[in-house]
């Protein structure tokens, strides 16, 4: 009975705070192409710390990350990616079987500058989201999960086929 009382609990923290993992996963895809929509994404996220639950840890990595692709000066471009990649790596590092989180470094992974050193992890992490896209139960993730690996270059033939295959499955 406990267990069924927990997700209630977690939908009414989240509703108390102000926002919900679907608001945040939108602002998310948003700070891809908008600055302000990262910044919001960050005001909204400004309370949570690396103690926060894994997941809020890891999307407010991700609006430093954003942040960073829209910062025009160097410096700056380097300082939001920094904390963003601590916040990320704190988070998977709390929960490193947490699918949504591996995808996001994966997704930072492949698409930062080489010289950055932030790419150790593609390959580990790429088949940790392969190997889950099956068991994801939660399908708005899923689909942002497929949508995004079959508009990336680092996928084979072979695999986008797989995942279109697993995208009608749902």
């Amino acid at each position: 009975m406990k267990w069924l009382l927990l997700p209630l609990f977690l939908l009414m923290t989240f509703v108390s705070e102000g926002y919900t993992m679907q608001e945040i996963r939108e602002l998310f895809h948003e700070s891809v192409e908008t600055e302000e929509a990262a910044r919001k994404m960050l005001v909204l996220l400004k309370d949570v710390d690396s103690n926060d639950q894994s997941i809020l840890v890891a999307y407010k990595g991700m609006a430093y990350i954003l942040l960073s692709k829209h910062a025009f000066n160097p410096i700056n471009k380097l300082k939001y990616f920094n904390q963003g990649r601590d916040f990320l790596e704190n988070a998977i590092a709390r929960d490193q079987n947490d699918m949504e989180m591996r995808f996001l470094r994966y997704a930072v992974q492949i698409n930062v500058p080489f010289f950055l050193n932030y790419n150790n992890n593609i390959k580990k992490d790429k088949k940790f989201v392969f190997d889950g896209i099956p068991e994801l139960k939660d399908l708005s993730v899923k689909k942002i999960v497929i949508d995004f690996m079959l508009k990336t270059d680092d996928c084979t033939v072979a695999e986008k086929k797989w995942l279109r295959e697993q995208a009608n499955n749902t």
